[in-house]
């Protein structure tokens, strides 16, 4: 059921990436606590998009945790719709998007193909001051291996657009949960856990203002519109109908 509450107080932040890029594991190391499903896989763990809810540095955010795109089981266009689905239902208004790649995945036109899809369905080009691009499984990257990193994102023609984001507005996550290393890094990954979650925190919407509340309003007025023609012609139809009889 669509909600009419405007979330006062509260950044509401969309999370989009490649199937198993980390959204996941973003959102659980922002709530501190395993909220969202994580693994490494190249099939979709979020089969859906689901709304989490966490409150840091005295702000509450809810956390649009999206379907990865360029997965094995859904097509992009079926993503894209799943999103766009979800949106129209949950809110009315996102305050920033972080578009998540994995350091360690070339940026293949498949991968980059299906993250321009829906940064263009959403019109984000329009918006991308509240875009934010984080790099995840970046473990122990120097500023010059970094450096590298953001070249070959801008490099690419669908982030091209989004190049002065990209060059000030990214950031690098390194960060292995604790539970998947060896007990001899395990205090050592704890503590990289905090810097980065730190360093995330500081990059994070405090009072953007709300974007995508003309396009979510579009989708919702286009939907009634469609709704109301169907209406329209099955009571023709009947209409036509009992004339006949």
């Amino acid at each position: 059921m669509a909600t009419s509450k405007v979330f006062e107080g509260e950044q509401t932040i969309l999370f989009i990436g490649k199937t198993g890029s980390g959204k996941s594991r973003l959102i659980n190391l922002l709530a501190q606590e395993k909220i969202a499903e994580s693994r490494q896989s190249t099939d979709s763990v979020t089969s859906s998009c689901k709304l989490y809810s966490i409150s840091a540095n005295n702000i509450s955010y809810r956390m649009i945790d999206t379907i990865g795109v360029a997965d094995t089981n859904l097509t992009d266009d079926q993503v894209v719709a799943k999103i766009k689905g979800f949106l129209k239902l949950e809110t009315h208004y996102v305050n920033s998007v972080i578009v998540v790649l994995n350091g360690t995945d070339k940026l293949t036109r498949e991968t980059t193909r299906a993250i321009d899809l829906i940064l263009s369905f959403l019109n984000l080009a329009k918006y991308k001051n509240e875009v934010l691009f984080c790099i995840t499984h970046a473990d122990w990257w120097n500023s010059d291996v970094k450096k590298k990193y953001i070249d070959e994102i801008v490099a690419v023609a669908s982030f091209n657009k989004f190049k002065d984001v990209v060059i000030k507005n990214t950031i690098f996550i390194g960060a292995p949960d604790p539970k998947d290393v060896v007990p001899a890094l395990q205090k050592a990954a704890e503590a990289e856990e905090k810097v980065v979650r730190r360093a995330l925190l500081e990059k994070l919407p405090t009072q953007n203002p709300p974007i995508l509340r003309d396009e979510i309003t579009a989708w919702r007025e286009l939907d009634m519109q469609n709704k109301l023609h169907n209406q329209v012609g099955a009571a023709r139809l009947i209409l036509s109908t009992c004339t006949i009889l």
